[in-house]
């Protein structure tokens, strides 16, 4: 029987909203990622970057999150919101891995390898899985981390829809979500789709959604409460341990 990890521990350090006044909000995403592999091994990722370096390593250093003992970098669409922060100052290692999706020619895919990057299409691991894209020009991707209870998978924006979402994973056999870390594309007003959420809920035995950046606050508040019964808020500052 494959070995996977029993659990993950995440922390926002780039998001919107902010849940600690000593931090910064900012319109984009970044999640620092840490998942225990081994007695003192673990694996650490950074989905997304947010839009700045600046806000990025402040919120970081408060938060005890290291940016250089990264293992990869994943960077879910090309928008400043979620690169910003790679592209304008965030040091990284050799050993570090970038992970960005593919842009819409050859040439500039080719220069993208040159420089060291792993196209998203290309990435391959036994834990991560990258779903996508979804999007022509700009494609986005969402990653998924294997549990033993099942799959967390973690979004940037989702541009196309959450309903986009679940048909993927539908037809790539994902059947079983633990949790949905991210941003979800989703205002007060989209009452067909919190009906939708309930039943995919149900379909995929999701345990809890953690609604961030492009989840405008009363409907991050309706998500926690209507569908989970939990009276919180999710923000920057925000940790939890997944299951």
């Amino acid at each position: 029987m494959k070995w996977y990890p029993e659990f993950l521990n995440f922390t926002v350090v780039v998001d919107d909203i902010s849940i600690d006044n000593r931090l910064i909000p900012s319109h984009g995403l970044s999640i620092y990622i840490d998942i225990p592999l081994a007695e003192r091994e673990n694996l650490c990722l950074l989905f997304d970057t947010g839009s700045s370096f600046k806000i990025l390593d402040y919120n970081a250093r408060i938060l005890g999150v290291r940016c250089d003992s990264l293992n990869y970098i994943f960077v879910s669409l090309w928008r400043k919101c979620h690169i910003g922060g790679l592209l304008t100052g965030l040091k990284t290692k050799e050993n570090i891995k970038i992970v960005v999706p593919p842009l819409f020619n050859r040439d500039s895919n080719e220069k993208l390898k040159e420089k060291g990057y792993i196209l998203s299409s290309c990435f391959k691991h036994e834990l991560l899985n990258l779903l996508g894209p979804f999007g022509d020009r700009i494609k986005e991707y969402v990653l998924l981390i294997r549990l033993r209870d099942g799959y967390v998978v973690f979004t940037g924006c989702l541009r196309l829809g959450l309903e986009k979402l679940f048909t993927r994973l539908r037809e790539n056999g994902y059947t079983k979500i633990h949790a949905i870390i991210g941003g979800l594309n989703l205002s007060i007003l989209d009452v067909m789709t919190f009906e939708y959420l309930k039943t995919v809920i149900k379909e995929f035995q999701i345990k809890i959604i953690y609604p961030l950046h492009s989840t405008a606050p009363q409907a991050r508040r309706v998500i926690l409460k209507n569908l989970f019964n939990l009276d919180m808020e999710c923000g920057v500052g925000f940790s939890a341990t997944i299951p």
